[in-house]
């Protein structure tokens, strides 16, 4: 199985899935003279230039060091005497919501994906941690109004069978009309009254928009609060200051 085929098993929203794999390796015996034309010579090919990973023969993962340490230390230093073996990484069938709060709290601008046995995959990138973030946030924020599957929700709808749909609504349409039943009773209890001050009936179309109109007001203040209150909750987890790593 060649690596193509490996990223399409992994599930939509993972961070196999969302993984690139063309990115700076190094080898630990190596001098940092050697990596830094190696990329020189390659630069143009690769996804991401943040970060050198550094692997094993059996392609393992056992370091990463910046780029900008790279282009700092001395040429004759090994790889291994300038790596860091302390790594932050992930797994091909992790959730890419984690991956982007991994990347976050820990101050990344990647983060490499090995599998159980620690042989190196792939790394999930700045600009894909970004676009997760957005699409997750967004989701956030739609799940909080009530809004499930917001992007496949109108093919979804249009796809399913008219007696699914009218099965679904039909409940609150009855519901609806015996609400409105029970309304023209309480009015007709007021038939006297409203007979001999004829002049209130010209009031009932003002008090029905009066209800819809607090209704609505009231949803969509409710929702706006919600979203709010999540976007606070949201930036105020993630600018808690971290360690910086690199």
């Amino acid at each position: 199985m060649n690596e193509k085929q490996a990223i399409k098993k992994f599930p939509l929203e993972s961070a196999g899935k969302r993984m690139v794999e063309n990115v700076p390796l190094a080898f630990p015996e190596e001098r940092i003279l050697e990596v830094r034309k190696k990329i020189f010579e390659k630069a143009k090919g690769f996804e991401t230039l943040n970060y050198i990973y550094v692997i094993d023969k059996e392609r393992k993962l056992v370091g990463v060091f910046s780029l900008k340490e790279l282009l700092q230390k001395p040429a004759e230093i090994k790889v291994e005497d300038l790596m860091i073996k302390e790594i932050i990484k992930t797994h091909p069938y992790t959730d890419q919501e984690k991956v982007a709060i991994l990347a976050l709290k820990h101050n990344l601008k990647a983060i490499p994906v090995v599998d159980r046995e620690e042989h190196f995959l792939g790394v999930v990138t700045s600009d894909i941690i970004l676009e997760i973030l957005h699409s997750e946030y967004i989701e956030d924020i739609l799940r909080s109004a009530g809004v499930q599957n917001s992007v496949y929700f109108p093919t979804r709808v249009m796809k399913v069978p008219a007696g699914i749909l009218a099965k679904a609504r039909i409940p609150w349409l009855i519901v609806g009309l015996f609400g409105g039943i029970f309304a023209a009773q309480i009015a007709n209890f007021f038939e006297a009254p409203l007979s001999t001050h004829f002049t209130l009936i010209a009031f009932i179309p003002l008090i029905l928009y009066m209800s819809a109109a607090v209704g609505a007001q009231t949803q969509t203040l409710t929702v706006r609060n919600l979203a709010l209150n999540f976007e606070f909750s949201f930036k105020n987890t993630f600018q808690k200051k971290s360690r910086l790593v690199f």
